[in-house]
């Protein structure tokens, strides 16, 4: 029979394996940011909110907010820094330029067109910034806005403190597991007892594109385009280049 129950620590190895089993294809097709990619979006949110993990079979839904902040870096002490080394230290920006940062996606060298150029299609991850990604909670969870004075303020500054990923293996999909496990992320968070704000933010990668409509059905609503250029990670960025970006409003308890 299947049922959704609360995630348990049991379960981390299969909850890495469905992250990795349901990447989308610009980030599943090189084996190191398939590597990484449970230590980005799925570990650090079932060791710091586990009670608001949830799973399905072999299915995860999992928020985290802004109090994780202050508890990131016992993730990075007992589950990232054991698989994953350090990045080095980024230069420290000058008086004249902004904070350094690494580009989320670089050519491949193998699909470059004669201008030199290489659509989001020809580029792959890179894996120093995914790295650094997951090392960095500010920009992981949107907790500070960026350096860049004209960029868009997060949207955790702008309300919604907690952030969701959900995995669902194919098996599982079309057949209102996805919302069911979505209700019980939002009562969940509801029973936290954490500061959530308005409610909570998901990050979509743009080849990724096609589950907007089934986002909407439950509830959330698109805040930057659906048709980005390129996107900065599935959890990241504030808006237009940095992907697709919906927010769900989550009436307080």
């Amino acid at each position: 029979m299947v049922f959704i129950r609360p995630y348990q620590e049991s379960d981390f190895e299969a909850c890495a394996h469905i992250c990795r089993a349901t990447l989308p294809p610009s980030l599943s097709t090189t084996p190191i940011t398939a590597k990484l990619a449970p230590y980005i979006w799925t570990h650090q949110y079932t060791l710091l909110s586990p009670a608001t993990c949830h799973m399905l079979a072999t299915a995860l839904a999992a928020p985290t907010s802004s109090p994780s902040r202050e508890r990131y870096p016992s993730y990075i002490a007992s589950v990232l820094s054991t698989a994953v080394a350090p990045p080095p230290p980024l230069p420290p920006p000058s008086s004249s330029t902004q904070e350094q940062e690494e580009p989320f996606w670089i050519p491949d060298d193998t699909t470059l067109t004669p201008s030199g150029t290489a659509p989001l299609q020809a580029k792959k991850p890179n894996p120093a910034a995914l790295i650094r990604l997951a090392y960095d909670p500010r920009k992981l969870l949107q907790l500070t806005d960026s350096s860049n004075s004209n960029a868009p303020k997060s949207l955790s500054s702008q309300g919604w403190r907690a952030t969701m990923h959900i995995d669902l293996l194919p098996a599982y999909q079309r057949r209102g597991w996805g919302r069911r496990l979505i209700d019980a992320y939002v009562r969940s968070v509801r029973a936290s007892g954490e500061d959530y704000g308005r409610g909570a933010w998901i990050g979509i990668a743009p080849d990724n594109a096609g589950v907007v409509q089934f986002y909407e059905k439950v509830g959330f609503r698109l805040v930057t385009p659906s048709t980005p250029s390129a996107v900065e990670g599935e959890g990241t960025g504030g808006g237009g280049e940095d992907g697709i970006h919906m927010v769900i409003d989550i009436a307080q308890a």
